[in-house]
């Protein structure tokens, strides 16, 4: 099984009337998006904050990139804080054709995508889940006790990657997310953005791994998993691109560039068998 992923990207509006943003933008995201389907793979995942302001018209522009690919019908994504900002869930899902959380069985794995968004909250940007998907997903994991989980959500857990313990960095620990997760025993991954950094950590018989800003870091990850062997790779966009995106981000309400994103190639690139895990 072949995953191409990317972290939290932020198509924006031009909020500050610039007057030659959008066509700035949208020949650095095709750039990008040319790199994600560039290898042929079962899924190619946005793990949130695909927009900036999930503003409708964000919302439209970057699916009319996306859909430039016939591979489009494999895109698979997480919803964001940002994502959440301007639609209600049930506005979201009517755009999307999908559900925000879900599950997918592979063989041997269980892909699990989480929403851990707010709705339209400007104020509160840490993740959360209510009862009812909590409730869901216990069931999901008491049903499927024999796969690996591979669990996409926008948010960290709470002091397991880096900088998943400051203000508003992560699922709020108060909602019990890990300690449902942590009851699954088959060694497993939790993929997340959110935090803008790269950082790869084992603790038990998970593996966390998160993912650095496309602006600050333009890179797509393939995790490839074969014969019980998990391998996590980067391709990164050239200097010259990279420079493009942080110009874009340099001329954008709602965003920030950080200087945090790369962390070292140990936080980027990994490779383990699944028998190796101790815990």
């Amino acid at each position: 099984m072949r995953l191409r992923l990317f972290g939290d990207l932020h198509y924006s509006k031009n909020y500050l009337q610039l007057a030659d943003f959008e066509a700035k933008r949208d020949i650095y995201f095709a750039k990008f998006f040319e790199k994600l389907f560039e290898v042929e793979a079962d899924y190619y995942i946005s793990l949130g904050d695909l927009t900036n302001t999930g503003d409708l018209c964000e919302w439209q522009g970057v699916y009319d990139l996306l859909r430039k690919h016939q591979a489009v019908d494999h895109f698979l994504l997480t919803v964001g804080n940002h994502d959440a900002y301007s639609l209600t869930k049930a506005q979201l899902e009517e755009f999307l054709a999908q559900p925000l959380y879900r599950a997918i069985e592979v063989d041997d794995y269980l892909l699990i995508f989480l929403d851990t968004s707010r709705e339209k909250d400007f104020f509160d940007w840490s993740g959360y889940l209510d009862q009812d998907q909590l409730t869901w997903l216990e069931n999901l994991l008491n049903n499927h006790r024999d796969k690996h989980l591979i669990v996409f959500g926008h948010h960290p857990l709470y002091n397991t990657t880096l900088f998943s313990n400051t203000e508003k960095a992560s699922v709020v620990p108060q909602v019990g997310l890990k300690e449902i997760l942590d009851q699954h025993l088959k060694p497993s991954l939790y993929l997340c953005g959110h935090v803008h950094a790269d950082s790869i950590v084992h603790e038990g018989q998970w593996t966390y791994i998160q993912l650095a800003a496309v602006l600050d870091q333009p890179c797509v990850r393939e995790l490839e998993i074969s014969d019980g062997q998990v391998s996590i790779s980067s391709y990164n966009l050239d200097e010259t691109d990279r420079q493009k995106g942080t110009w874009l981000g340099a001329n954008m309400a709602y965003f920030n560039l950080v200087d945090r994103g790369f962390q070292g190639l140990h936080n980027r690139n990994l490779e383990f068998d699944w028998e190796d895990i101790i815990y």
